[in-house]
């Protein structure tokens, strides 16, 4: 009876991970994404409370990553178990969690939801981890109740926030790359940074532009907007900074 409900259990387990009637490949036989599924149905088989992902994926290719990320968070969202992951890829820390802890040195930087962590970092440690990021060099020129007038990049924007330097104080500005928007040299409007594109990356649907404004390089990212809408290099350019999506930090940390 014991060894008919194991045989029962495991494929219970190769079904959710998708291997039935693999049970008598050899490990040989198996691709590396695979493998992996086996690692995962051996965990899962014992019907542990807690389960603790170590760099699980690291040595799969970017595809296979993708899908068995995808291929965790279903089983754990299936088996309501607790998963404990651990990753220094930032993607893949977003993609399969529902609260992140960014960590260094053993401590705690910073807890929450993935959107939050992304755009409110509490340090540029976070920042940086959490994604791509710009850092300008600003001053703060006011500050008032729920927000501050920040000088960056030659423009006064106005941030909401009351975290951050104090009025006169230096201040580090993280903008993402996404969130600068970008357009051929024209009338300026209010809050805009003349800029210079001094480098490009075509990427298929997203296109990267490394941007110049006095002495503060910028990566811009936007979508790709078809064929011969490409800003060229060498060419004058005007950046909006949204102040919605600014994060104000300390100088230096």
């Amino acid at each position: 009876v014991e060894r008919a409900e194991t045989t029962r259990r495991v494929g219970e387990v190769l079904a959710l991970v998708g291997l039935s009637r693999y049970e008598a490949q050899q490990p040989h036989q198996l691709s590396g994404g695979e493998q992996q599924r086996v690692a995962l149905a051996r965990a899962i088989v014992i019907r542990p409370r807690v389960l603790l992902f170590d760099e699980p994926l690291s040595n799969l290719d970017a595809k296979l990553r993708v899908q068995m990320r995808e291929e965790i968070r279903r089983l754990q969202k299936e088996l309501s178990i607790t998963a404990v992951y651990v990753t220094h890829d930032q993607e893949e820390a977003m993609a399969v969690s529902d609260r992140i802890a960014v960590m260094s040195q053993g401590a705690v930087l910073q807890q929450g939801r993935a959107e939050d962590l992304y755009h409110r970092p509490a340090s540029a440690f976070v920042a940086q981890f959490i994604g791509r990021v710009n850092f300008l060099r600003g001053r703060i020129a006011e500050r008032g109740a729920g927000g501050a007038v920040v000088e960056v990049a030659g423009a006064r924007l106005r941030v909401t926030g009351d975290a951050g330097p104090r009025a006169g104080e230096a201040a580090r500005v993280a903008i993402r790359p996404e969130a600068v928007g970008i357009d051929p040299d024209g009338p300026a409007a209010r809050g805009d940074v003349a800029g210079r594109v001094v480098a490009r990356t075509f990427l298929g649907e997203k296109v990267d532009y490394q941007v110049r404004t006095g002495d503060e390089l910028l990566l811009v990212t936007c979508p790709d907007q078809g064929p011969g809408a490409l800003l060229g290099e060498g060419q004058a350019v005007r950046l909006r900074l949204p102040p919605d999506r600014i994060a104000l930090l300390p100088a230096a940390e």
